[in-house]
């Protein structure tokens, strides 16, 4: 199992209803690629996770790379996952619903974007991500 998160900008000033048709084909695709995870965005700026086997998920990565809506800020990967963390997402869209998810997702973009792709970086973003994933009921 493998993971994979980035973050990125907005470079076309995404609406809701683009983000509503994006979510909608992603979903469908990492279905059928075998991938999970969630996508958030806020103030023109995405952040994703996704999980599965290795080759599917750098496959799907180098698609969104190739994307000209967006340009890539930061992206790291975890190959030491075991399972899922989001079994049954194949491409939740999270919207906030209250503030504790919210500040959560935030933290991991933050860390993303400023930090890049270092053991520091790395150190800190995955226990956020496994935190979120234990409060997925609640999503």
């Amino acid at each position: 199992m493998f993971a994979l998160i980035y973050a990125s900008k907005d470079d076309v000033g995404f609406e809701q209803p683009d983000l509503l048709e994006l979510c909608l084909k992603s979903t469908q695709r990492n279905k059928a690629m075998g991938i999970t995870g969630y996508l958030y965005f806020r103030h023109g700026k995405f952040f994703q996770y996704l999980e599965g086997d290795q080759k599917d998920v750098l496959t799907l990565m180098d698609a969104i790379r190739k994307d000209t809506r967006h340009t890539i800020v930061s992206e790291v990967h975890d190959d030491t996952l075991n399972q899922r963390r989001f079994p049954s997402w194949s491409m939740r869209q999270i919207h906030p619903e209250g503030i504790v998810f919210e500040d959560a997702i935030a933290i991991q973009m933050s860390v993303l974007t400023r930090m890049g792709m270092d053991s520091f970086a790395k150190s800190k973003i995955w226990p956020s991500i496994e935190k979120l994933s234990q409060l997925r009921a609640r999503l």
